[in-house]
This record gives structure tokens, sequence and C-alpha cells, in this order.
């Protein structure tokens, strides 16, 4: 299944101006995982009854509808997007599907969260296998979120299952058949090649708050940048490289060919970076082959363990970075049991994005007999987490062995 972005570069020169060093960067808007990472999310489609539009925990009219739209069989899906405030369900834009059990499917945006679907422009023909979209931030109109979107190819053995999982989170609104279905990548990740003193550079801009805008100064561990020597391929899978993010700040430091290099302005856009020569000290990132001796984690029953006791007895421990709203973490849920049942392992599922109430259910229903915790500001920083699901294995000796996103991996480790 192949639902990836082949791109071009435009490769642009270093503008010199004293000690500081600009950047003009390219708008190269990529998979994160590459060319040969099938991973996607899967958008559930829901069946249009009486204009009304449910999400998980919400009901709202639809506003208003284009004429010829008025009277025909629609379905309807939602994106995460975080830079409309104003949408009416939070962080979330809605989408109509025309036309959705043929190969000449329309998708009617609303780009501005209002449910009126009358003043979003015009309608985006889905006729080819993958589509992309942008979703514009409502305060920065030259900033915007990257989405492709594909086409279901879900097994019919799979199908049935995967729509029980997601009909049981919809439990007010008419699911359509999975086969009709639609598939998402975020293209979260700008990708822009330069020259640095003569040498090649590639920059890094991940925008994990998925508002479409990169702030600089930021706190919240979200927006990250990252620079490294030479030119890095985008169909490859950039996962590596984007563990070694800093957050958006002045304290965003890289070596560069012998020479630090401090980041000193990023515009919103994304698409301006000055940085400069700095003395202060890159940060301390975790790897594979770091210790973590000092690992303290919270569990969501309130009790704190210690690395000590998850690595007794020479056992390992594989922490599951993923989240209840995460498509890709459900699939491979089945794979991590079996990594259970081997006995070499204990797991600490860490959940991010969500809530107290969303684990608990998510426990119960899909019977995890492993502790699980809350994602904290401390191990996103200490892990450097960008994506989900992420499984770090870390060996008796207290350091990281794998840092995997595909469970299998995992499994075959033991076996």
């Amino acid at each position: 299944m192949n639902k990836f972005l082949c791109v071009c570069f435009v490769v642009f020169h270093t503008i010199m101006h004293g000690q500081n060093l600009n950047f003009n960067l390219s708008n190269t808007y990529i998979n994160p995982f590459g060319k040969d990472k099938d991973l996607v999310s899967f958008n559930p489609l829901f069946k249009l009854n009486n204009q009304v539009i449910i999400n998980k925990t919400e009901r709202k009219s639809i506003k208003q509808l284009p004429k010829d739209l008025k009277g025909k069989t629609l379905a309807y899906g939602f994106l995460f997007f975080e830079g409309n405030l104003a949408s009416e369900f939070k962080k979330e834009v809605v989408f109509l599907v025309k036309d959705y059990t043929t190969s000449q499917a329309s998708l009617y945006i609303d780009k501005n969260g209002n449910l009126d679907f009358t003043d979003d422009g015009l309608p985006i023909m889905f006729n080819k296998e993958e589509l992309i979209i942008s979703l514009e931030n409502e305060n920065n109109k030259s900033s915007a979120y990257h989405y492709k979107l594909g086409k279901s190819k879900i097994s019919p053995e799979n199908a049935s299952s995967l729509k029980n999982r997601y009909a049981s989170k919809y439990p007010e609104a008419t699911i359509v058949e999975v086969r009709y279905w639609l598939t998402n990548q975020r293209l979260s990740v700008k990708l822009s090649k330069h020259i640095l003193n003569d040498k090649p550079i590639t920059i890094l801009l991940n925008d994990a708050s998925a508002d479409g805008m990169y702030t600089f100064d930021t706190t919240d561990f979200s927006d990250r940048i990252v620079i490294v020597e030479g030119h890095i391929d985008a169909n490859k899978d950039l996962s590596s490289f984007l563990r070694l993010g800093e957050p958006i700040d002045k304290n965003a430091v890289f070596i560069l060919y012998g020479k630090t290099y401090g980041v000193k302005h990023i515009n919103q856009e994304g698409s301006v970076l000055e940085i400069e020569e700095t003395k202060l000290r890159t940060s301390i990132k975790t790897k594979v082959g770091s210790n973590v001796s000092d690992l303290n984690i919270e569990l969501l029953n309130g009790s704190t363990i210690n690395l000590n006791d998850l690595v007794a007895n020479d056992n390992y421990l594989l922490l599951d970075f993923g989240g209840t709203w995460c498509g890709g973490c459900i699939m491979q849920e089945p794979t991590i049991k079996k990594v259970f049942q081997t006995k070499k392992v204990n797991i600490v599922g860490i959940f991010d994005y969500d809530t107290k109430t969303s684990v608990i259910n998510y426990v119960k229903k899909h019977h995890i007999e492993w502790p699980v915790a809350l994602m904290t500001p401390q191990l996103k920083e200490m892990f450097s987490v960008n994506a989900y699901p992420t499984y770090i294995l870390i060996a008796p000796n207290k350091q990281i062995e794998l840092i995997e996103f595909k469970s299998e991996n995992i499994l075959k480790h033991f076996q």
C-alpha cells in the first residue's frame, strides 16, 4: 500500500549577515516515517443523518449546505487540527464526502470550523489514490498543517473488528462500511536542504502541535527543530533524526562541522530561520545505548515505580508510548500482548493526549494487564517521543536497547 509523497527539494544558500546566518526554508512537507513505512491512521466515515454531526461526545447541526449537496447521501469524518480554536468541535475539522461509495468522491472541508459548508471554497475532487490537503491557521493564513488522505484498503478479514472498535468510540453515530473509509498521514515535518560554510546541512521542523505554526520560545516541547550535517533523503525514515529535536527557542543548540550554533529566530510560518554561533552546550538526548537508571514513572493509580523494580531478575522493560485515539497503537496491541506473554519483559503503557478516564476505560475494554501512566513533560523531554506508537526497550543493564515503531520487531527480538 503506497501512501507516501514524492517530493522535490530546492536548495537555498546561506545569506551571511555578520555573525548571523539566515535561511529561507522550502515548503516541503513530508511524512516523518519515510516512503517505506506503511504507518497510517484510519479515518472512519459516518453517515450524515438529518444534517447532524456527531463525534465521540457531542452532536451539532450543520448550519448550511451548498445547493449541490442538499438531498444527497453524504458521509462525514474528522481531522485533528489545533489551529482553529473557534471550531465548533474542539481540535477537530469536519469534512463531508459526497459520492463516498464511488471513485468520484469529493470532499467539502469545513476549514473555519463553523459548520457552514458554503464559505470554505470549492470542493476537492478525490478521484485519485491520494490527496494532499492544507488546513490554515485561523490567526495566520500563511501557516498551514498538511494531511495526505488515502482510500482504505483494509482487508475484509480485518474490517469487522476494526469497525467495531471505532463504532464503540462513536456510539451515537452511524458508521459506514470500512471499505469506504479514508486513511490519513500527517505531513508534520518540514524539510529544507541548505549549504552552511560550503558544506551541506538539512533543517527539519516538526509541527507536533498540529496547528500549522512554529512557535519560538516554546515551553511545551511540541514544535521541534533539528539541524544535521549532510542532505537527508526525505524518502527515508526520519524518526531517528527527529528524536534529537529541540524545542524551538534560544536554547536549541546543534553542533555542525565542529562548530556550535544556536537558534536565534524563526517566524511563525517556518519560512525564515536565523541561527548564530554560540557557546551554549547542546543538551544530552537519550538514544540506543543511553543509560536511563534514574527513571521513575508515576502510574495512573498514583503510585511511583522505579526502573530498578522493573528490570529486576534480568527482566527487560518495554515503554509503550501511545494513546487511546491511536489507530496504529490499537492495531499493534495484540503483538505487544505476545511480547508480554514471553515473561521476559515488564511493560508500562504511557498514554499521551489522553485523560485518566479515557485510559481507565481503554485498559478495561482491551484487557491490559500491565501498569499504565499518563505522559508527562519530563518523560516526553527525556525520550523525545514524537510519534505513536513508539516502543523503547530497556535492557537489565538499564541501557536503551531498541527504539522501534513496529511491535513485530520487538517480538522478534525475544524469539
